[in-house]
């Protein structure tokens, strides 16, 4: 790997594909995580999760709450992989405020049809200015009387229509990472500022990250990055990889699941004997919520849906018990969720589990319009993942017990979310915060403190989900 010692690089195995590195329309976990080493934001979020600058120096904000200015670092440069005829090369090119003003429009106007546009198209305008093309903002950011200004290439000026106390962690969402205003097809080949550039990328076969030469931030008195490469595999099964990770073959695994869960962890959610000289885990809190979620259109596949109502999504809830789940299928890593979907270590005060109640259940089915008639309306059907199929099962059961059959159906990741995004699931299986886009209601709700090892390929970047970590990855080079 471009002479590079196998001590400086840092493997993992992400077995969900990467579709695209663009960062406007950059969605799941797994392109978020290779994303954040490529680019940055104005601002980012430390582990408090207050923003705090990144390509940013300084802002300030109007006292209306509506105006806000950001003064760019003067040493900030995008690193832009080449590579002739085997000659492979990065460049850099300065970064301007210019460049902030294409990422922001370009990820407000509709025509780029970006899913992450929510974090500012409510807040402010697209220009109707006919001549504009998706490669060329210049007349929108160098208008002063437009919501984005750039009065010179140091200084971005951001107008939203009213105060919105969040607008500066929105900036610090990938679908604001800034991009050089000539880029084009940012989708495979990204260019970016941050720590690590694009070297190979080989889609659902390989990924390699290679040290960022120009990268701006150093840690006493060293530049960052500590780590000379990332190589990214993309392995499927993750009993092939689990197996391979034993072998030395990755530094970290991510998601244990079910098939060997029992095998590395005990009930308790420690490291098992067998594998405690092996593997290291450190417990933390980590802002992950599993649900179950409700569709509650009128209709569901031509047919009158049942989740809407309300009577029916209350029996479903209290007849669950959460806390023999996290036993179960967690090995007591979690919390039962209390207060709706926002994890505990959001909260100022924690939370009481929902109790398991089949007696108030029966009494919600009693009263639901669903039990009058079921035939009227669509079947009962919960969907899911092979990943989670255990707990669904589960929850089949515990339903049967309340006297209400509930079909599974079983899709890959990307057909679930194609599937509920055109409203054809009634009830599905989820994980992660919910965007303020979801018109779904949230129940069975627990929150999980992931077992973690934060492994600094960067300084900011936190590994998230259950991570095994190699005994190499403690005692070499972070």
């Amino acid at each position: 790997m471009d002479n590079v010692s196998e001590d400086q690089v840092f493997r993992y195995n992400e077995d969900a594909s990467v579709n695209t590195l663009d960062p406007i329309y950059i969605k799941s976990q797994a392109e978020i995580w290779i994303g954040s080493q490529i680019y940055e934001g104005l601002v980012a979020l430390d582990s408090s999760l207050k923003p705090i600058p990144k390509i940013a120096k300084h802002w300030s904000i109007s006292d209306s709450g509506r105006v806000y200015k950001f003064v760019l670092k003067p040493n900030i440069f995008f690193s832009i992989p080449e590579e002739k005829q085997n000659d492979f090369r990065i460049t850099k090119r300065k970064v301007h405020s210019f460049d902030v003003g294409h990422s922001l429009y370009r990820l407000l106007d509709p025509k780029n049809t970006s899913p992450g546009s929510w974090i500012i198209n409510d807040k402010m305008d697209f220009p109707n200015v006919p001549s504009i093309s998706s490669e060329d903002y210049s007349l929108l950011y160098k208008d002063p009387q437009l919501p984005i200004f750039c009065p010179n290439d140091s200084i971005v000026i951001i107008r939203i229509k009213k105060a919105f106390p969040a607008f500066l962690s929105l900036l610090a969402t990938n679908y604001a990472w800034i991009i050089p205003r000539e880029g084009t097809g940012l989708g495979m080949n990204p260019k970016g500022t941050g720590p690590f550039v694009v070297r190979r990328w080989e889609t659902d076969v390989k990924l390699v990250l290679l040290k960022n030469p120009n990268y701006h931030e150093f840690e006493d008195g060293k530049q960052l990055p500590y780590l000379k490469a990332v190589n990214v595999s993309f392995i499927k099964s993750k009993q092939t990889a689990f197996m391979q990770f034993m072998a030395g073959q990755y530094d970290f695994f991510n998601g244990v699941e079910s098939s060997f869960r029992d095998k590395i962890l005990t009930s308790d959610g420690k490291i098992s004997p067998e594998y405690k000289n092996k593997i290291n885990g450190i417990i933390t809190d980590f802002l992950n919520t599993e649900y179950i979620g409700f569709h509650l259109g009128d209709s569901l596949n031509d047919k009158p849906n049942p989740f809407k109502d309300f009577h029916l999504r209350k029996a479903l809830q209290w007849s669950v018990d959460r806390t023999s789940m996290l036993r179960f299928f967690r090995n007591g890593l979690g919390r039962a969720g209390g207060a709706g979907f926002v994890p505990p270590s959001l909260m100022d005060e924690r939370t009481s589990p929902i109790s398991f109640n089949l007696d108030s259940a029966r009494r919600h089915l009693e009263l639901s319009k669903w039990k009058q008639n079921p035939k009227v309306y669509a079947p009962l059907v919960l969907t899911t993942t092979t990943d989670y199929l255990d707990m669904a099962v589960y929850l089949q059961g515990a339903w049967k017990k309340l006297g209400v059959d509930v079909s599974l159906s079983i899709q890959t990741g990307g057909m679930l979310r194609q599937l509920r995004q055109a409203g054809k699931l009634g009830m599905f299986r989820g994980l992660g915060l919910p965007t303020t886009r979801m018109l779904r209601t949230i129940c069975l709700v627990f929150t999980v403190p992931i077992k973690l090892q934060t492994a600094q390929i960067t300084r900011d970047m936190n590994l998230v989900n259950m991570i095994l970590c190699s005994k190499r990855l403690l005692t070499g080079w972070l």
